[in-house]
Protein backbone atom coordinates (compact mmCIF):
# COMPACT_ATOMS: atom_id res chain seq x y z
CA UNK A 1 0.00 0.00 0.00
CA UNK A 2 0.98 3.87 0.29
CA UNK A 3 3.29 5.05 2.34
CA UNK A 4 1.61 7.02 5.70
CA UNK A 5 2.69 10.40 4.54
CA UNK A 6 2.08 10.21 0.32
CA UNK A 7 -0.07 11.93 -2.14
CA UNK A 8 -2.32 9.16 -2.71
CA UNK A 9 -2.91 9.38 1.45
CA UNK A 10 -3.45 12.83 1.71
CA UNK A 11 -6.20 12.65 -1.66
CA UNK A 12 -8.04 10.08 0.22
CA UNK A 13 -7.87 11.93 3.44
CA UNK A 14 -9.49 14.93 1.53
CA UNK A 15 -12.09 13.21 -0.17
CA UNK A 16 -13.11 11.13 2.90
CA UNK A 17 -13.23 14.81 5.10
CA UNK A 18 -15.26 16.61 1.97
CA UNK A 19 -17.38 13.40 2.24
CA UNK A 20 -18.40 13.57 5.93
CA UNK A 21 -18.60 17.09 6.14
CA UNK A 22 -21.51 17.07 2.95
CA UNK A 23 -23.06 13.75 4.92
CA UNK A 24 -22.90 16.43 7.59
CA UNK A 25 -24.58 19.21 6.03
CA UNK A 26 -27.06 16.85 4.15
CA UNK A 27 -28.58 15.36 7.32
CA UNK A 28 -29.61 18.57 8.08
CA UNK A 29 -33.52 19.25 7.39
CA UNK A 30 -33.10 22.48 5.90
CA UNK A 31 -30.44 23.99 3.42
CA UNK A 32 -28.71 26.98 4.20
CA UNK A 33 -30.78 29.11 1.67
CA UNK A 34 -33.75 27.95 3.87
CA UNK A 35 -32.26 29.04 6.90
CA UNK A 36 -31.43 32.11 5.57
CA UNK A 37 -35.03 32.55 4.52
CA UNK A 38 -36.39 31.60 7.73
CA UNK A 39 -34.18 34.01 9.88
CA UNK A 40 -35.17 36.97 7.89
CA UNK A 41 -38.77 35.55 8.47
CA UNK A 42 -38.00 35.37 12.22
CA UNK A 43 -36.61 38.83 12.45
CA UNK A 44 -39.72 39.98 10.73
CA UNK A 45 -42.11 38.56 12.98
CA UNK A 46 -39.74 39.90 16.31
CA UNK A 47 -38.95 36.30 17.50
CA UNK A 48 -35.67 36.64 19.24
CA UNK A 49 -35.41 32.74 20.21
CA UNK A 50 -36.09 31.67 17.33
CA UNK A 51 -33.57 34.32 15.05
CA UNK A 52 -31.19 33.24 17.67
CA UNK A 53 -31.25 29.46 17.13
CA UNK A 54 -31.44 29.74 13.60
CA UNK A 55 -28.35 32.18 13.07
CA UNK A 56 -26.54 29.31 15.26
CA UNK A 57 -27.33 26.57 13.40
CA UNK A 58 -26.79 28.62 9.52
CA UNK A 59 -23.35 29.63 11.29
CA UNK A 60 -22.37 26.36 11.63
CA UNK A 61 -23.39 25.11 8.30
CA UNK A 62 -21.37 28.08 7.00
CA UNK A 63 -18.38 27.05 8.73
CA UNK A 64 -19.09 23.79 7.35
CA UNK A 65 -19.62 24.29 3.88
CA UNK A 66 -16.43 27.04 3.74
CA UNK A 67 -14.64 24.08 4.75
CA UNK A 68 -15.69 21.82 2.17
CA UNK A 69 -14.75 24.92 -0.58
CA UNK A 70 -11.01 24.59 1.33
CA UNK A 71 -11.03 21.53 1.24
CA UNK A 72 -11.72 20.92 -2.46
CA UNK A 73 -9.63 23.48 -3.31
CA UNK A 74 -6.47 21.53 -1.81
CA UNK A 75 -7.43 18.46 -3.25
CA UNK A 76 -7.43 19.84 -6.80
CA UNK A 77 -3.93 21.36 -5.89
CA UNK A 78 -2.98 18.01 -4.54
CA UNK A 79 -4.34 15.86 -8.07
CA UNK A 80 -2.52 18.93 -10.05
CA UNK A 81 0.94 17.95 -7.76
CA UNK A 82 0.69 14.27 -8.65
CA UNK A 83 0.03 15.03 -12.36
CA UNK A 84 3.42 16.77 -12.56
CA UNK A 85 4.73 14.15 -10.13
CA UNK A 86 3.71 11.64 -12.42
CA UNK A 87 4.94 13.29 -15.83
CA UNK A 88 8.58 13.74 -14.16
CA UNK A 89 8.86 10.52 -12.89
CA UNK A 90 7.44 9.12 -16.82
CA UNK A 91 9.92 12.00 -18.08
CA UNK A 92 12.93 10.38 -15.97
CA UNK A 93 12.21 6.65 -16.35
CA UNK A 94 12.81 7.91 -20.31
CA UNK A 95 16.14 9.13 -19.71
CA UNK A 96 14.75 12.53 -20.65
CA UNK A 97 15.01 15.65 -19.20
CA UNK A 98 12.56 17.37 -17.23
CA UNK A 99 10.41 20.42 -19.18
CA UNK A 100 11.38 23.95 -17.84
Amino acid sequence: GASPISLENERLALITAVGRLDAWLRAHSTTISQDQEMMELASSNHEHNLLCAIRYRLTRKRVVAEHIRYLSVLHKELNRCALVTSAAQSFGAMGLPLPP
